[in-house]
């Protein structure tokens, strides 16, 4: 692992974005003092997760951040990254993929810090944990600032132990021995919260029991509650289903009824419409009549009228006439008078004839002036119309214009989009070849079903071999669980018998104890130990040794002698080991059923054995005084005693059968412990199969994963490709219609085209015409204009001329001209009278003449009326005759009406009597249906006797008895099922919190294990190195470390060192050269054990002369082929062996900037 650059932004006095790489093993900073070299390393530090701003010479975390200088304003966020080259994989486990490892810190004024891993926002806990183990942890040895170097060695033995901790890789098992001590002490809270909880929890289970006991109860009342009373609400139905059947059976005589009522009035009504008929037929003719009756009245009353109008008429022509003739008389005379004045003005007027041509002049002139001006305004007609028929055809010439314009976009609209669709039916794909690839498909899709389907099979297979192998190994495991459980059980019987033999076989006496103990008697073995009885005569043999069972075994008894003397009181035996007596003891005694190395046989030779009571007393008459006879039982009988102790001491009786049981015991552990190792080795077999079984699951499931994915892909292929084939077809129907219907568009648009343009053809003709016409016109206008001005011109100067005869002839010729007309008046006015005479004799002729004609002709039609009056009276008769028959059938027909309306009524009734009756059967099917039940089911298990009565009864009995059972809680049932499945959920986690507990300590401990067996191992090696290396560092002298105390967990490391020709004491007694080279002698030796990535070192070498700046500078040089050194120095000789010098400027105040040398690229250019 190489640290390859540093990126520095905002941090101290390195404000403008600053990248230092570090390309060789040996990189010296250098610059003057207060550049911001040391910022380098505080950069590093801080980046690893420095939490404390005092190490990195603040008050405060903001004080890393750029605080502005004389030039520069404080910038509000510091950044620093650090890249490591890991293509070596020096970090392990989940880094170990990454070949470059980039981490960077960001903070702001706010002190919100943001670490960033590879770019990925993490935790400093994240960052610290990358270093772990590397030497480049929180308590480095890899980094040695300014002033630590002398820290390290009089650091206190505690403190010394970090680094040792650190080089040793046991770092992170500290931190995870503090996660886990931590997780026991919450998992132990967990522990006593959960026993509270569990204890609540059972005293809430008792309590809900007893609610849900009697829930149970309510909802089995309940049940037969809603049982009875569907069967009421069935019985109700039955019931009230047997009405409806009644009323359907009327409702169908009340329909017939209605039908035949509803066929009475419909045969009256169609008489009736027979009877309006001929009532119409009847009414027309008498209005017929009655019309020509009217018709002949009225014109008897217009003769009438006539007549009295003509004999008026006559009357008053005869008045007329008288008047004439006086009128004629006056008229005459006055003719006479007028003509004499006439004649009069006539020789007046004649004086004045040569003045008459100047005013003909003028006539003549206003005469040619009317025809000027009659002439222009026909020519303005005829110019206004001519410009209306132009104005036409130049609109109908842009109408068409437009109309031909507008065709002409759509002829080419059409044109396009039939090339474009003709262009898209081209290029539209053969769906020939896509329903082959459709083929092809369905026969992949068919292939892979198969396929998948063969593998699901073998799955299925595979499936169940595992859980009959998962059966076999549960089995086994029970088998295993149980075994073990047996082996624990005899375990625990085996401990209980040694604790029993124990006290049995020990004495409770502390006197006793205490001169065994003085003597060393006390871990001698016991006679019992060394006994071994044959089976069932255990009894016999206790009995008769009974506190000599208890003796201690003692090589010489002789050499105890004076000992005894010390016993004052108190029972204590001694069995000698040494004495072997020669006894050859009768096969019928009871020597012969024990077996001992020890000599007992003489204890036992003299006393004979039986089974049973009856054959020792057989015997006691043969007996000798020292013989004796016991039985199996432990009845002991002598020639004239007998002895039975069925009360013996607990700890003395049993001694010999506890130890046979022990043997047994034993044997049943042996062979416990055999079977136990047989089933784990089978258990072990099936474990290795169900793995190879699985494996091969998962091998299957993968494929049949893949084939299933494939499957999918090919089904969804093969949808595509349908649905591409059934647009395709589609599209093509869909193209051929807009094809179709494209080219009849342009057929009709082309048509139009061709009819506008004929119309347009036409009306730039007619407008060429009326071009040639507007010329013609426009000449004429000119002329008529200038005759119009001419005649105006000429009437001008008549009107000059004759002005001035008017006023002299004004008054003779209104004269003259009054007396005229006066004169034609007279004159007009007796010719009026002689015509109007005339006509008024002949009007009174003709009027005459005519009422002659007029009286016949009312003679005649008052005749014509009597004749039509009474054909009015015959057919006034008959339509009255046949209204009488209608109005007769009309009241037939209401009265039937009427009945049909009350049988319709009644069955209106009865058909809501008969909802309302369904209605209900419908009510208690639903109430039926509500309490969840079936209707047909309920009728067949209901008896056909069955009452309303009874089951009224028994549905109030059963409701009474659940009015009884009080208060209910229902949710009682459900809850103490969760409260039940919570406390066997709780009871679970309280095993599992034990066991995790258990885990946890046994984690404490093989970390602790671990932990102390690295530390010994890294001590001993950093000591054997740091012995090496202190000779070469001073020249000479001895060194070695040293722990304070034996806990290798808790232990402290103490620094003894002594220059060449010292002795000092103590550490603290060097100089601070010294101390600096036996840090420097220490820290090298921790990394030729554990070398860290790099090595920082600032300004170590500034307490050193010249000689051991020397020695320093070899063992640095020496180590960097496989460690990168990063040091700061003031000293030249360090300078001299640095590979890269990177300076550190500050030639804006307060602005750190660099300066990178590589020495060999200079000197190769120097040499250049």
């Amino acid at each position: 692992m190489h640290f390859t650059k540093i990126k520095l932004a905002g941090f101290k006095s390195f404000v403008d974005p600053t990248l230092i790489h570090f390309k060789n093993k040996l990189v010296a900073i250098v610059g003057p003092n207060g550049c911001g070299k040391s910022n380098i390393i505080d950069a590093v530090r801080w980046v690893m997760g420095e939490s404390s701003a005092k190490q990195l010479r603040g008050e405060g975390m903001a004080d890393v951040i750029f605080n502005g200088s004389i030039n520069r304003q404080p910038v509000g966020q510091a950044s620093i990254e650090l890249f490591f080259d890991n293509t070596d994989t020096k970090l392990i486990g989940e880094y170990a993929k990454y070949n470059e490892i980039v981490i960077r810190r960001e903070v702001n004024r706010d002190g919100i810090s943001n670490y960033y891993l590879n770019s990925t926002c993490c935790r400093r806990k994240d960052i610290v944990d990358v270093f772990l183990g590397t030497g480049l942890g929180p308590n480095s040895y890899a980094i040695i600032r300014q002033g630590v170097i002398s820290q390290l060695i009089e650091a206190k033995p505690d403190e010394l132990r970090v680094y040792f901790e650190e080089a040793a890789g046991i770092s992170k098992y500290k931190e995870r021995r503090c996660e886990t001590e931590n997780r026991i002490a919450r998992t132990r809270d967990n522990l006593s919260r959960l026993n509270d909880i569990r204890e609540e929890l059972q005293q809430q289970l008792r309590h809900l029991k007893r609610q849900a006991n009697s829930a149970n109860r309510y909802k089995k009342f309940k049940s037969e509650q809603r049982l009875l009373k569907a069967q009421l609400q069935a019985l109700h139905w039955r019931t009230i289903n047997d009405q409806v059947s009644e009323q359907e059976a009327g409702l169908k005589q009340q329909e017939i009824g209605l039908e035949e009522k509803m066929a009475a009035v419909s045969k009256v009504t169609s008489e009736i419409e027979k009877l309006r008929v001929q009532q119409v037929e009847a009414s027309e003719v008498f209005h017929e009549v009655q019309a020509r009756y009217y018709k002949q009245g009225a014109d008897v009353g217009r003769l009438e009228q006539q007549i009295q109008h003509n004999k008026e008429r006559y009357s008053q022509l005869s008045k007329d006439l008288l008047q004439v003739d006086t009128t004629y008389s006056q008229a005459e005379h006055h003719i006479n008078e007028d003509k004499g004045n006439i004649d009069k003005l006539n020789n007046e007027l004649q004086d004045l004839q040569s003045q008459v041509a100047i005013e003909k002049a003028l006539d003549l002139a206003n005469s040619k002036l009317v025809i000027a001006e009659q002439a222009m305004h026909n020519w303005q007609v005829e110019w206004d119309n001519f410009n209306d028929k132009a104005a036409q055809t130049i609109k109908q010439m842009e109408i068409e214009n437009t109309k031909i314009a507008h065709l002409m976009r759509e002829v080419d609209d059409a044109t396009e989009r039939l090339k474009k669709l003709h262009k898209e039916q081209a290029e539209l794909p053969n769906p020939t070849n896509i329903a082959k690839g459709i083929s092809v498909l369905e026969n992949d899709y068919k292939k892979i079903k198969a396929d998948s389907e063969d593998l699901k099979r073998n799955l299925i297979g595979i499936h169940e071999q595992i859980a009959n192998q998962q059966q076999q190994f549960n089995g086994l495991s029970e088998e295993l669980n149980n075994a073990r459980h047996e082996l624990r059980e005899l375990h625990g019987q085996r401990v209980s018998l040694e604790i029993l033999q124990q006290a049995a076989l020990s004495n409770n006496d502390k006197h006793i104890n205490s001169w065994l103990a003085k003597h060393k008697l006390i871990d001698k073995p016991r006679l019992a130990q060394d006994l071994q009885v044959e089976a069932g005569w255990e009894k016999a043999v206790e009995t008769v040794l009974n506190n000599h069972l208890n003796a201690v075994c003692v090589d010489n008894m002789e050499m105890l002698s004076t000992a005894l003397q010390d016993v004052t009181h108190g029972n204590v035996t001694l069995f000698d080991t040494s004495y072997k007596p020669s006894i050859v003891a009768d096969k019928d005694v009871l020597a012969n059923k024990v077996k001992s190395n020890l000599s007992v046989a003489e204890m036992l030779s003299h006393i004979y054995v039986t089974t049973t009571l009856s054959e020792a007393l057989k015997l006691r008459s043969s007996l000798k005084s020292y013989e004796s006879v016991i039985t199996q039982d432990g009845i002991w009988i002598g020639s004239n005693w007998l002895c039975v102790n069925f009360d013996k001491d607990e700890k003395q009786g049993g001694v010999l059968q506890r130890k046979r049981d022990l043997q047994e015991l034993n044997k049943q552990i042996q062979s416990v412990e055999t079977v136990i190792s047989d089933k784990e080795k089978l258990l072990q077999k099936v474990k290795e199969d169900l793995v190879i079984l699985e494996k091969q699951r998962e091998q299957q499931q993968q494929e049949f994963d893949k084939l299933t994915s494939k499957y999918s892909d090919t089904y969804s292929k093969l949808n595509v490709e349908r649905t591409h084939f059934e647009h395709l077809q589609q599209r093509g129907i869909t193209l051929q219609q807009q094809i179709t219907e494209c080219q009849q568009k342009l057929a009709t648009a082309q048509e139009q085209l061709q009819v506008a343009r004929a119309i347009l053809h036409k009306a730039e003709q007619d407008k060429l015409s009326y071009d040639s016409k507007r010329e013609v016109l426009l000449t004429q206008g000119d002329k008529y204009k200038k005759d119009l001005q001419a005649a105006c011109d000429r009437v001008e100067e008549a009107k000059h001329n004759s002005n001035k005869l008017i006023m002299r002839i004004q008054f003779a010729r209104d004269q003259s001209q009054y007396l005229q007309q006066g004169l034609h008046r007279t004159e007009s006015q007796l010719i009026d009278l002689r015509e109007r005479k005339i006509t008024i004799t002949k009007l009174q002729k003709d009027a005459q003449l005519l009422l002659d004609s007029l009286d016949k002709q009312l003679e005649q039609a008052l005749r014509n009326r009597l004749v039509v009056e009474n054909e009015l009276t015959a057919a006034k008769r008959n339509l009255d005759n046949t209204e009488h028959i209608l109005r007769e059938a009309e009241n037939n027909q209401k009265i039937l009406q009427k009945e049909a309306q009350q049988v319709r009524d009644c069955l209106e009734q009865l058909r809501v009597d008969w909802k309302a009756v369904q209605v209900r059967c419908v009510t208690y099917e639903e109430q039926i249906v509500e309490l969840g039940f079936d209707l047909e089911t309920l009728l067949q298990e209901i008896p056909e006797e069955a009452e309303l009565t009874e089951w009224k009864e028994k549905t109030e009995h059963i409701t009474k008895r659940i009015e009884r059972l009080g208060p209910i809680n229902l949710a009682a049932i459900d809850e103490f099922e969760q409260k039940q499945k919570r406390k066997e959920y709780l009871d679970a986690q309280n095993d599992d919190l034990v066991e995790a507990l258990t885990t946890l300590e046994s984690a404490i401990h093989k970390i602790d294990r671990e932990t102390r067996n690295r530390f010994k191992q890294t001590f001993d090696i950093v000591n054997d190195k740091f012995s090496e290396l202190f000779p070469i560092v001073f020249g000479g002298g001895r060194a070695h470390l040293q722990m304070n105390c034996d806990d290798l967990l808790s232990t402290g490391v103490e620094i003894i060192a002594q220059p060449p020709g010292k002795r000092n004491a103590t550490i603290h007694l060097l100089s601070g050269g010294e101390k600096a080279l036996v840090a420097i002698a220490l820290v090298f030796a921790i990394f030729q054990l554990n070398p860290a990535p790099f090595c920082m070192l600032d300004e170590v070498d500034a307490p050193l002369d010249d000689n051991n700046i020397i020695r320093f500078c070899n063992l640095v040089k020496g180590m960097s082929d496989k460690i990168q050194f990063i040091i700061i120095t003031h000293n030249k000789t360090t300078m001299e062996i640095a590979k890269q010098l990177t300076g550190v400027t500050m030639q804006e105040a307060g602005v750190s900037r660099i300066v990178s040398v590589n020495i060999e690229d200079a000197i190769k250019m120097v040499e250049k």
